[in-house]
C-alpha cells in the first residue's frame, strides 16, 4: 500500500478518536480503533535549531491555532476564568519536553490553559515552546497577558483567577489598567510589592488560624 496524505476527515478522526479516549478508558489501546499514521519528520524550509527564527511548535502550530479557533466559536465562557499550567505527560524526544519534579507527571510538555472556572471547559491552549523563545518581561505575566489577548476576553467583564506562579501586583495593576479585567488568585509569600507585614511567618495581628486580614493601596 503507497503512502497517501491524509484527508481532512481523516484527520477529524484523529483527533476525535485522542479526544474521546481521554473520556471512555479503556484497559489496552488494543481496544481502540488503529491511528491513522498523523506525521512524519519531514525537513520543511524552516529554520533549524540554532538558527534565527527556529519555532519549536512548527509542526504543532497549525493544529493548535486550529483548536482555538474551534474553542472560541462553540462556546461563551461564563464570568470567572481561570489560568494555569498543566503537565501532559510525555518521555519521548522533544524539544518541549519539561521536568517538574513536583508534578504527579514529572516529565511531559507543558501547557498553559485558560480554562471556564465552572465547567473546565477550555477557551484557550499555548504549548510552552521550552526556552527556545525569549519573552518581554517575566514570564508569567506574559503568558497571562497572552492567554487574555488570544482568548479576547480583555475588557469584556470577566474575571480571571490565577495561583501564585502568575499572581504579582505588577501583573494585575498592569491587567486592571490596560486590559479593563480583574484578577484574584493566592500569593507567594516572597513576591515582590506585597505587604511584608501580613506575607511572612507569624503574621501581625493575626492569633488564630483562619482569622482575614485585608489590604488595599490603589486599585489593588
Amino acid at each position: 500500500m503507497p503512502w497517501s496524505i491524509p484527508t481532512f476527515s481523516e484527520i477529524k478522526a484523529f483527533l476525535g478518536l485522542t479526544y474521546q479516549m481521554g473520556i471512555s478508558c479503556k484497559l489496552s489501546t488494543k481496544l481502540y480503533l488503529r491511528y491513522l499514521y498523523f506525521s512524519d519528520h519531514v525537513k520543511f524550509n524552516e529554520p533549524r535549531q540554532g538558527e534565527q527564527n527556529f519555532d519549536s511548535l512548527y509542526q504543532i502550530k497549525p493544529v493548535v491555532n486550529h483548536l482555538n479557533n474551534k474553542f472560541g466559536l462553540e462556546y461563551i465562557p461564563k464570568r470567572n476564568v481561570t489560568i494555569d499550567k498543566y503537565m501532559v505527560p510525555f518521555k519521548g524526544r522533544t524539544l518541549l519536553k519539561q521536568y517538574i519534579p513536583s508534578k504527579p507527571h514529572k516529565w511531559g510538555v507543558k501547557v498553559w490553559m485558560l480554562d471556564d472556572s465552572d465547567n473546565s471547559y477550555t477557551q484557550y491552549i499555548d504549548v510552552f515552546p521550552g526556552r527556545t523563545v525569549r519573552t518581554e518581561g517575566s514570564l508569567a505575566s506574559s503568558v497571562v497577558k497572552n492567554c487574555i489577548e488570544r482568548a479576547n476576553i480583555a475588557g469584556q467583564g470577566y474575571h480571571v483567577d490565577t495561583d501564585n506562579f502568575f499572581t504579582s501586583p505588577t501583573l494585575y495593576l498592569d491587567l486592571w489598567e490596560n486590559y479593563e479585567t480583574a484578577t484574584c488568585g493566592t500569593v507567594c509569600t516572597r513576591r515582590a510589592g506585597l505587604p511584608k507585614n501580613i506575607m511572612c511567618k507569624k503574621p501581625v495581628n493575626i492569633s488564630v488560624r483562619g482569622d482575614l486580614q485585608f489590604r488595599q493601596k490603589g486599585a489593588l
